[in-house]
């Protein structure tokens, strides 16, 4: 759009609120990824048998969550 706006000499409008929505959902796109990551590791650990558990590496694991 900006081509279109530079033959006419016009110059383009910069929405403010637009930049914002745009932040907001990278950052929701961002927890929603991280959610389904989560969501995969738990699926995991629910097939483990209770005795197989490695408690440690399930905590540093939910600490880098």
């Amino acid at each position: 759009m900006k081509f279109g706006l530079d033959i006419f000499e016009i110059e383009p409008i910069n929405y403010h609120e637009l930049v914002l929505v745009e932040k907001e959902m990278a950052l929701l796109f961002e927890i929603w990824n991280l959610k389904q990551d989560w969501d995969n590791e738990w699926n995991q650990w629910k097939l483990i048998s209770f005795y197989e558990l490695k408690i440690d590496d399930m905590d540093d694991r939910a600490v880098e969550f």
